[in-house]
């Protein structure tokens, strides 16, 4: 039968201390490797890079300098770098290479990336004044088919508020569709008919009802504005809209 041995105190301590070294030395490996990027930054090294292109000198400074870079090609197309000669960091050494093109770098740990000032996809706009005017009843100069208000009611309303189906031919309608007399607005506005007659204004109808004289309002007052003359309708360059 095996007995195991029995270890005295000292080699129990000895055995323990070997067990612990390992773990030890690799805690402290791993901490030696933090400031090995900030030791390399800071590490003045000796440059000498002629002015050339600027692809060629970066390749130049990636290779003195041992680090990484980052850039894109078409960045640096057409570029030439500054010359670089003495005893200088990384970062000096880029800060001087790149000045004058328009380039900046960012360093971080051993890659230096290189970015063009204002190459963000953000479009910087100049100052915009915006004004608005809300419609009223006056369609002139609005240059809209629509208009905010009428009056063909008691008051003066919205076309939300009118609790009924209005139609307004507005100034700027009649101009692009030429209409130039009442006959010819009258004609073109939903559920009107009319009966052509060979004097004077044609006859119109709604929803089965002859429009009279007096269904007609110039301004809000009633009366003979249809037919002004008796004869001829009234041409519509002097009026602002018809409802």
């Amino acid at each position: 039968m095996h007995t195991p041995s029995r270890l005295n105190p000292l080699s129990r301590a000895l055995l323990m201390r070997h067990a612990l070294r390992k773990p030890v030395l690799a805690a402290m490996g791993l901490a030696f490797m933090l400031p090995l990027a900030s030791q390399v930054q800071a590490q003045e090294i000796e440059f000498n890079i002629p002015k050339q292109s600027l692809a060629n000198a970066l390749n130049e400074w990636g290779r003195q300098s041992n680090l990484q870079l980052l850039f894109s090609p078409e960045d640096v197309q057409g570029k030439t770098s500054t010359a670089v000669h003495g005893k200088l960091t990384p970062a000096q050494a880029a800060a001087q290479l790149l000045k004058g093109t328009g380039i900046g770098y960012s360093l971080q740990g051993d890659t230096l990336t290189l970015s063009v000032a204002g190459s963000s996809s953000a479009i910087n706009l100049g100052a915009t004044t915006i004004g608005a005017q809300a419609l009223g009843t006056t369609t002139e100069d609005t240059h809209s088919y629509t208009t905010g208000a009428v009056t063909i009611g008691k008051s003066t309303q919205t076309l939300r508020e009118t609790p009924q189906s209005v139609t307004v031919m507005t100034r700027q309608l009649m101009d692009d569709k030429n209409l130039t007399t009442l006959d010819q607005v009258m004609a073109k506005t939903p559920g009107l008919t009319f009966s052509q007659r060979n004097y004077g204004a044609h006859v119109f109808q709604s929803r089965g009802f002859v429009l009279g004289e007096d269904s007609f309002l110039m301004d809000g007052v009633p009366g003979q504005a249809y037919t002004i003359t008796g004869w001829l309708p009234p041409d519509m360059a002097i009026y602002d809209r018809v409802e």
